[in-house]
């Protein structure tokens, strides 16, 4: 299995949303996804939600607070194991939402 190319949030965007939708290209073989978000750029700590499909939501109950810098990535799975981890992209949520 190949890499996973990240689509949205944009590398270094700003989201108007504390629970924005991460999407991603799908990987040949994959079976399901694994998307990780923190704030710390190194992912040592950081919240993870399964997918099947090729986007995950920040869930309700663990919004992201306005004004931080987030980063995420996403490695795909399979009955084999996991594909290596996709780059990692950052974005920022504004200060004050709509």
């Amino acid at each position: 299995m190949g890499r996973a190319r990240l689509i949205s949030p944009e590398n270094e965007k700003l989201v108007d949303s504390l629970h924005p939708t991460f999407r991603w290209l799908s990987i040949g073989g994959a079976t399901r996804y694994q998307v990780v978000w923190g704030e710390d750029p190194t992912l040592s700590v950081s919240n993870t939600l399964q997918s099947i499909a090729t986007e995950a939501t920040v869930p309700l109950e663990s919004p992201l607070q306005p004004g931080k810098t987030y980063y995420w990535r996403v490695r795909g799975g399979n009955a084999s194991g996991w594909s290596p981890w996709s780059e990692t992209y950052s974005f920022r949520v504004l200060e004050e939402l709509p």
